[in-house]
């Protein structure tokens, strides 16, 4: 992986015709240059936008913020949010029920609005460490132990590698769905 600030990424920004990719589920654009949440994904119409995507990944960008706009993909299960410069992320997150896994390590944020305690499918909030967030202690009481996941320097790469195993068990779980329908 990249360090953080992109070195060297390709992308800077999408096309605006990508919003009507709205049954779009999965986005990736791990490193690269993106310095903000690309129009494409949360336009400032709602018209259009990605609405139906279940996973973004934004990590290993020179990522400054992220919209409060980030409600408009309300169905999102996974925001890869990592390695970045963001320093906050709105309390429009609440109204991302179907969110299941929030990776903010190494980032600047130090305070997570605590709404996160309260969505249904919340299973996994990744951190650097306890210190990282000013409310940990009342983040920490709303939800459970199980919840929290630290991502230590050096432990990305076992991350990355989890993630190639599971997207290739998915990737065969999708080819004999398919193929049992022929």
């Amino acid at each position: 992986p990249r360090k953080k600030g992109g070195g060297g990424g390709l992308l800077k920004e999408l096309p605006v015709s990508m919003r009507r990719l709205d049954l779009l589920k999965e986005l990736r654009l791990s490193c690269n240059n993106f310095r903000a949440v690309p129009e494409a994904i949360f336009p400032k119409t709602p018209d259009f936008g990605m609405t139906n995507l279940r996973v973004l990944a934004l990590d290993h960008n020179p990522l400054q913020s992220v919209s409060d706009d980030v409600a408009i993909c309300g169905k999102m299960e996974r925001l890869l949010l990592h390695n970045t410069q963001i320093s906050k992320i709105h309390s429009t997150i609440s109204h991302m029920n179907y969110l299941k896994e929030l990776w903010i390590s190494d980032t600047r944020i130090k305070s997570l609005d605590v709404s996160v305690m309260y969505l249904p499918h919340i299973c996994k909030v990744v951190v650097d460490s306890e210190s990282q967030l000013d409310n940990w202690e009342v983040l920490r009481r709303g939800l459970s132990s199980d919840k929290w996941s630290f991502m230590r320097p050096g432990e990305e790469a076992q991350v990355a590698a989890d993630n190639i195993v599971r997207d290739k068990r998915l990737a065969r779980a999708r080819a004999r769905a398919l193929s049992s329908k022929f």
